[in-house]
């Protein structure tokens, strides 16, 4: 389910063209799990999508 809400996130970054959206779905995406309080296994998809998030935003020149 986290990889799935992951996913979505990651898609609707690859299609908006503002920055000020962009950094509002990244907000909304911290909130999916409490990183500290996570198992490694969650922790891994977190960084995991983190950089494909990371990856995306770079490729479309978006910059917060």
């Amino acid at each position: 389910m986290l990889y799935n809400r992951l996913s979505a996130v990651a898609v609707a970054i690859y299609l908006e063209s503002s920055p000020a959206s962009v950094e509002q779905r990244l907000i909304h995406a911290r909130r999916y799990v409490n990183f500290k309080d996570a198992d490694e296994t969650t922790r891994v998809a977190c960084i995991r999508g983190m950089m494909h998030f990371a990856i995306i935003m770079r490729y479309r020149s978006l910059t917060t």
